[in-house]
């Protein structure tokens, strides 16, 4: 409602940040994995509107999978089908149990997957993706904030060189060694948004008049603890979101998050 604002990290904005960003980088087939929830349906949406501002970029097969499935294989599978000809091969063991090697598989039909979950669910998918080589070696594997839930999740073999948007390493770090510096020890999670919004309204409160629509939607945004950030008209907001590499069980910045907003607000913009 009018006057309400909410500083929460958006699943649009992550998967718009790491779409554009592979699309940089050349990807231009796109394929999606997500589960069939209000989160999942709206990274679905947002990753076809992310896709079509790429230029030449094809959104050539989504897949959902039951919200309550451990470990949705036959999502994975039709994935891991798509654009090789004769499909995927029939699991073939030795005497004794174990897989049987074979050739590599050729590459999927499509050069960036989107695994838009979080939790020991992407853990399995991983592995599952890795099982018909579908790998960052193979195709890059794109991620949003929430592979960070489990710190252990980007420890998985099959995630390693895998890209996900996420707030600034660098100005989350300064956050958490100022904050246990105060307090003795680690922040919760979400403890850099309760920073960011009363910092905003100390910011905003020695002004006058106070609080003012305009005031809390300056397209120019703020500096808080994860980077900047601003408010919009409709009551969301905006984050300036780095890229990161997923390697050995942690995340290098390859794409710095920026240091202000492009003019006018996203949900002013016909399309990302």
């Amino acid at each position: 409602q009018p006057g309400l604002y909410v500083l929460g990290f958006r699943p649009e904005e992550q998967i718009q940040r790491i779409v554009q960003y592979a699309g940089a980088q050349g990807r231009t087939r796109f394929a999606a994995l997500a589960p069939e929830d209000a989160y999942g349906t709206r990274a679905v949406n947002a990753f076809h509107e992310a896709v079509a501002a790429v230029p030449g970029g094809t959104s050539v097969i989504t897949r959902t999978f039951p919200a309550d499935s451990d470990s949705p294989m036959a999502a994975v599978e039709e994935i891991a089908a798509f654009g090789r000809p004769g499909g995927l091969p029939v699991q073939v063991t030795t005497p004794d149990g174990t897989p049987a090697e074979r050739p590599a598989l050729p590459p999927p039909g499509f050069d960036a997957l989107l695994i838009a979950d979080g939790g020991p669910r992407v853990d399995s998918i991983a592995r599952l993706l890795a099982g018909y080589d579908v790998t960052p070696g193979t195709t890059s594997i794109l991620g949003t904030m929430r592979w960070q839930d489990d710190p252990a999740l980007l420890a998985n073999s099959g995630l390693q060189g895998a890209w996900l948007a996420t707030w600034s390493p660098d100005a989350l770090a300064g956050f958490t060694s100022r904050f246990a510096n105060t307090y003795g020890r680690e922040p919760a999670p979400l403890a850099v948004l309760a920073y960011d919004a009363t910092a905003l309204a100390v910011l905003l409160g020695s002004a006058q008049p106070r609080f003012t629509a305009a005031q809390l939607t300056d397209q120019q945004g703020f500096v808080g603890g994860a980077g900047i950030f601003r408010l919009r008209p409709d009551g969301l907001a905006e984050h300036g979101l780095a890229v990161v590499q997923v390697e050995d069980g942690r995340g290098r910045v390859i794409d710095a998050a920026p240091a202000s907003f492009a003019e006018g607000h996203e949900a002013d913009r016909p399309a990302y």
